[in-house]
Order: C-alpha cells, then structure tokens, then sequence
C-alpha cells in the first residue's frame, strides 16, 4: 500500500534544494513567503503571467535576487516590461502555443526527471478564477503520484493517492480548519485519525457527504483512503511575517459540517 508524508513546516525551515518552486498568475505574492521559499528552492519555473507577479512582488533593488530558472508558455500575459528584464538576466524563455493544456501542466512538464523525486510548490495556484482553480485541481490529479503543495499565505491543498498517509502539522500555522474533498470521483473509504470528526471507512462523494470543516485536533494526523482524495487545510503563515495582512477563510465555529 502506498504511504507518503506530508509536511507543511518543513517547506518553510530554509533547507537546501528541498523541492521545486513553480509561479503561476492566480493571485498576488507575497513577497516575504517568496523569500522563504526562495532559499529552499532546487529550481523555479514561472508561467508567464506568474513572471508579471514576481516582479512585481520586489522592488528594483530585491528583484535581481529572485532570477526564475524558466518560463514558459504562450506569452500572451507577461507585459513587455517584464519580458525585457527576464531576457536581460538570461533567463531561459520558452514560448508554448499548446492551447490544449494549462500553463501549470505546461511548466510541471519542465520539471526534469531527476528533480520528480522532490516535492513541487505551486504559488499562485490559488485565488482568482474558479474555473481556473478546479483546473488546477485537474493536473493534480494528472500527475500523481507527484507531490504537489498548491500553497497561499492562509489555505493549502494536495492530492492524497490511494494508500496511508501522515500528515505533520504545525499547530502554530496549521488550521484548525481542514477538509477532505472528493474532487474527481468517489472515494469509497476513508479512515482518519487526529481529526475532530474523524472517518472511520466512510464514503465520500458529491451529493452524499464530503469532510468540510472539519478541524485539526493533533499535530500528527493520519489518513487512510481507498481513492484519490483532496486535502485543505487552513494556515496562518502571517505568524511568520508580521507585515502580512491576509484575510482568512471563515472560521464559524456555528456552522461546521463534516
């Protein structure tokens, strides 16, 4: 059976060459969380509207420290400003006209084979368009089983395969509120430890129940699925910055279902 952990904290410790770091154009960085992730970061890919948001989330003199491996596609976002100072610092530029595939696919397909292994950090996945976010969620599921945070200052989601999983939280800047969502299909057992309203063998589907709302109790959850299954969870990542300013999701402790 497939097993996996999962941990937001340690994205954050500054470790070297942890995980890959990929910028798309869902909503605005921030720019200290940027710097975080920065440091641990074994290489970065923008999509071309998310190059427009890492420039504009530095000014001109931080801007040269945060120079983006690659970015790709079709080149119809990133304004002529921003292109000219990314061929400046030679930045690799690759031009997609694939209007077949999303320009989060379209830069995960540029994350060489001897970096899969690592984990992937998605900024900018989150925020913005609906349409836009479920298909995000789509190439989750495209390309498990890679490790996919798609992460912002205060929610974060993954795709849990099939199998056992732990996940690690930080009380500190982890939840209380999470969810078990079955974007895609059924999954016909879940069993979950470590959570207010744990599952025991429960089925999850649209139109029956989902986990919403649910809370983190304990900062070692584990969860045990039959199907792919998505998790959310609430952060708090100001904690680590005091400038930030983020509002959060709601927190109605009078209106929880599981």
């Amino acid at each position: 059976m497939n097993q996996s952990l999962f941990c937001v904290s340690k994205l954050l410790q500054g470790l070297p060459r942890s995980f890959s770091l990929l910028l798309l154009n869902g909503e605005n960085f921030f720019a200290p969380l940027v710097a975080k992730l920065w440091q641990s970061t074994a290489f970065t890919v923008c999509a071309d509207g998310g190059s427009n948001r890492l420039y504009d989330c530095f000014g001109i003199d931080q801007r040269d420290r945060f120079i983006p491996h690659l970015i790709k596609g079709d080149f119809d976002s990133i304004r002529p400003e921003v292109l000219k100072y990314y061929e400046s610092k030679k930045v690799d530029l690759i031009r997609s006209t694939d209007q077949l595939n999303n320009d989060f696919e379209k830069c995960l397909g540029c994350i060489g084979p001897h970096l899969e292994e690592l984990p992937t950090v998605v900024l900018g996945g989150l925020g913005g368009r609906m349409d836009q976010q479920l298909a995000n969620i789509h190439i989750l599921y495209k390309f498990l089983p890679r490790k996919i945070y798609l992460l912002s200052l205060d929610q974060a989601i993954w795709l849990l395969p099939r199998g056992k999983h732990h996940v690690v939280c930080s009380k500190d800047i982890e939840g209380p509120l999470c969810g078990l969502i079955p974007i895609g299909s059924t999954c016909h057992e879940t069993t979950t430890t470590g959570l207010r309203w744990n599952l025991d063998h429960q089925p999850l589907s649209f139109g029956s129940f989902i986990s919403s709302s649910n809370e983190i109790v304990d900062s070692f959850v584990e969860i045990e699925t039959s199907d792919p299954v998505l998790w959310w969870s609430q952060l708090r990542l100001e904690r680590l910055f005091p400038s930030a300013t983020t509002k959060h999701p709601p927190d109605d402790k009078d209106n929880i279902s599981t």
